[in-house]
């Protein structure tokens, strides 16, 4: 079986669209080999229902780019400007994410990651807290540091209770209420 990857692409619509405008102004026969019309264009596999969020052209300067100038590795810097991009969301009051929540994240990376709780917890709350710059005020359970905390069976890893900002937002009845002195 063949998979046109052009007309299969995963992402919402406007994302492909919006790719395509790009591709559109920079594609010709002399710089990618190729005219981008109609026929080149990428096609949306999928309808995503909802909320449709606007697409945003991040460009990210490489340094290293004149002549002689070590290169950094692309993954660093682009990782480096989705961090800087996701602290302004939190910064902002924004909870960063995907359509990933994160009980299901920590059950995919126990049952089929195959990691352990402790590396779970570390992947999904202390590492994206130290990549944001945030350890002061999230990525672990400490005084003084906002209460977000998801609480998930101990033997399904299903969702039982979310908890955020301290406040119960899910699942709280089945926790006694503590009241601060």
């Amino acid at each position: 079986r063949r998979v046109f990857l052009r007309e299969s692409f995963r992402s919402r619509p406007e994302v492909v669209d919006a790719v395509n405008a790009v591709f559109g102004c920079l594609m010709s026969k002399g710089l990618g080999e190729l005219d981008y019309d109609e026929r080149a264009a990428l096609r949306a596999g999928l309808e995503h229902p909802g909320v449709v969020p606007v697409p945003e052209l991040v460009l990210v300067p490489a340094p290293g780019a004149e002549e002689g100038e070590e290169r950094p590795d692309k993954t660093a810097v682009e990782a480096a400007q989705a961090a800087r991009m996701m602290r302004r969301l939190v910064e902002g009051g924004a909870i960063a994410g995907s359509t990933l929540t994160l009980d299901v994240a920590f059950k995919r990376s126990v049952t089929v990651n195959g990691l352990t709780l402790d590396q779970t917890v570390e992947s999904l709350c202390t590492t994206p807290a130290r990549l944001l710059g945030l350890t002061d005020s999230v990525g672990s359970l400490e005084t003084g540091k906002l209460a977000d905390l998801v609480v998930v069976d101990s033997t399904s890893y299903d969702l039982v209770a979310v908890m955020h900002r301290g406040r119960w937002v899910l699942g709280g009845d089945r926790f006694p209420t503590v009241k601060s002195a």
